[in-house]
């Protein structure tokens, strides 16, 4: 581990233990609130404008954290290569496409050949075949 990858870490964290201390003490000072706001003999549950300010505030540090759950670098980097990989597939189906028509305006193709093409031709996803080079 390099000194950068050490310093990233650390203020990580950081922020982690941070969050926590913020958690613990909307915590206390919630049940505070509704205790005050039970003795004070108050008619009007005035506690939760305190708890429910504090409380929004915790829910968006925790999610500049930790992520939206699902939603992490790992989700993103996922759904990055599964369009990576449709895209290379598209490209090579394109690339075949444009072989066997190619092959078939200049020779015969054989059988399989033939039935590649009007495989692809069937599946063609939009491009045009000026597109293809």
């Amino acid at each position: 581990m390099n000194a950068e990858q050490y310093a990233k870490a650390q203020k990580r964290v950081k922020k982690i233990k941070s969050f926590y201390k913020n958690l613990v003490t909307w915590v206390v000072f919630s049940v505070f609130f509704i205790v005050l706001n039970i003795l004070g003999g108050s008619h009007f549950p005035w506690a939760i404008f305190p708890i429910g300010g504090w409380g929004i505030s915790v829910v968006i540090q925790a999610l500049n954290i930790f992520g939206i759950p699902g939603y992490g670098v790992d989700w993103e980097k996922r759904i990055l290569e599964d369009e990576m990989r449709k895209i290379e597939m598209e490209d090579r189906l394109k690339q075949r496409y444009l072989e066997l028509s190619t092959k078939e305006k200049t020779e015969n193709l054989d059988e399989d050949e033939q039935l590649d093409l009007e495989e692809l031709r069937k599946i063609k996803k939009g491009w045009d075949d000026s597109e293809l080079v």
